[in-house]
């Protein structure tokens, strides 16, 4: 008996505990994050929603495991020639969603800076292939400034 009560005792104390993480609000920015959220069959994660002051829900971060379709049919995790063109980075327009921008151009970019500014969200991703980039400002979820550097004849 003693030797059983040893050995439950070293597996308890072995075994880690496992634990999801809570959604979260935060009432200064007004964002939600989801660690994990599900719809049907999809599993997203690190989900960011902005509470607009009209009371509706933008995308303003994540999903990590999101595929949409854009132009060319899927959400690549990285830019390609395809995606850095003068035609995508015209067809983003200003108040455009997050996710409309990022289906429009069919890449994720990076996140490069997120800050807040009164009651306002900020995020700014950059999008980049060979030497052609551009970079795309969100406020509370929407385009609200965009620059672009695209180099003809070549990456």
């Amino acid at each position: 008996m003693r030797h059983r009560l040893h050995r439950l005792l070293l597996v308890t104390l072995v075994m880690p505990t496992l634990a999801l993480a809570e959604p979260s609000f935060d009432p200064g920015s007004r964002v939600l994050t989801l660690p994990v959220l599900n719809v049907g069959d999809e599993e997203y994660r690190d989900i960011e929603l902005s509470l607009g002051k009209d009371g509706r829900w933008s995308v303003v971060g994540g999903p990590t495991a999101w595929t949409g379709a854009g132009p060319s049919g899927t959400i690549s995790d990285t830019c390609g020639a395809e995606n850095i063109t003068k035609e995508r980075f015209a067809a983003v327009q200003f108040g455009m969603s997050f996710d409309d921008a990022i289906a429009t151009v069919g890449c994720r970019g990076e996140l490069v800076a997120e800050g807040m500014e009164g009651d306002a969200h900020f995020k700014a991703y950059h999008f980049e292939h060979g030497i052609s980039n551009f970079d795309l400002w969100f406020k509370d979820g929407k385009v609200a400034n965009k620059r672009q550097t695209i180099y003809e004849g070549g990456d």
